[in-house]
């Protein structure tokens, strides 16, 4: 597969990537922050490494061996992420009712697709249903007398009751 990627040679640095530590010579300083720079404006790694004529391999070594290389990137995807998502608030301004939507369910938790369950009382919902059907199926007349112990319950009985007691 060969993707169309404008190539600048070299690729301009943006100038806050200078704040960043990053290891190795100049020459391999740069070449990382001119991959940075080209993330940020194509927004992945395959096609900034192909604007920057760097591997991909290369660009995952950098982030396994430098850490300072690691953080700038992980700073650079926060900011394709703050790009879309201003790209989006202006489109859905300018009246895309879809992306109205979905900025709405990113920011306004009563627009979500969502449920908030009480699991407490949930928990008490099903248990009052299991002692219902338990009373009902008269589970209560399963218990086996053991001549030893005459109060043995079943394995089942056990079973239900330690899953109606667990939190």
């Amino acid at each position: 597969m060969s993707a169309q990627v404008d190539l600048v040679e070299p690729y301009p640095i943006d100038s806050d990537l200078y704040d960043y530590e990053l290891s190795g010579d100049n020459e391999t300083a740069d070449l990382k922050r001119r991959f940075l720079s080209a993330y940020r404006y194509h927004g992945s790694v395959y096609h900034a490494a192909l604007a920057v004529n760097v591997g991909r391999a290369t660009v995952y070594r950098y982030l396994d061996n430098d850490p300072g290389f690691a953080t700038a990137l992980a700073d650079c995807r926060e900011d394709t992420y703050d790009q879309v998502e201003t790209s989006v608030y202006r489109k859905a301004l300018s009246g895309d009712s879809l992306l109205m939507m979905f900025y709405l369910k990113a920011h306004r938790p009563k627009f979500r697709d969502r449920m908030n369950i009480d699991l407490d009382s949930l928990r008490n919902e099903v248990k009052a249903k299991v002692e219902s059907v338990l009373q009902e199926r008269q589970v209560n007349s399963i218990e086996v007398e053991s001549p030893a112990n005459p109060s043995h319950a079943s394995p089942v009985k056990r079973l239900l009751e330690s899953a109606l007691t667990r939190k």
